[in-house]
């Protein structure tokens, strides 16, 4: 497309997603992924991706309600924000990470088709097949840090 003589270039954008830590006790709250395509297996925390018109906010709800069949009434500000590349799919990603300390209702797995099991862990004791981004927020989040890049 050409503008006013400059050559005009579709704008670049990236994905968005939300992520939840649900912390307890000094446990986190993970779930093994299963049946998605992404890292099947390993562990994550409640998340997904925010849909158009929708606040991140309201898609970190709405993905909380969805994977673990609980409601977080009181808006909560990301605590972690990650600029994510994945060099072999050719995407960039921007993650928030929202501290949960509240909430109504007993976690349970709500999406049976994609997580096989929901457990917490001590903060210091994460098991090893913990999807290697969410270890980084992780850490950078207990380290006060409130922006990362990662380069998977």
């Amino acid at each position: 497309m050409v503008y006013n003589d400059r050559i005009m270039t579709k704008r670049f954008s990236f994905l968005v997603a939300v992520h939840a830590f649900f912390i307890k006790d000094e446990q986190i709250l993970l779930l093994k992924r299963a049946n998605t395509g992404y890292m099947d297996g390993h562990f994550s925390v409640p998340a997904g991706h925010v849909d158009g018109g929708e606040s991140i906010w309201k898609a970190m709800q709405r993905e909380i309600k969805e994977e673990v069949d609980v409601e977080v009434k009181k808006t909560h500000q990301p605590i972690h924000v990650m600029h994510r590349t994945d060099k072999s799919k050719g995407e960039e990603r921007i993650d928030y990470f929202f501290l949960i300390k509240d909430w109504k209702g007993l976690t349970k797995i709500g999406e049976i088709e994609k997580c096989s099991e929901l457990e917490w862990f001590k903060l210091w004791k994460l098991p090893e097949n913990i999807i290697p981004y969410v270890k980084f927020a992780l850490q950078k989040m207990q380290e006060g840090v409130l922006f990362s890049e990662f380069e998977e």
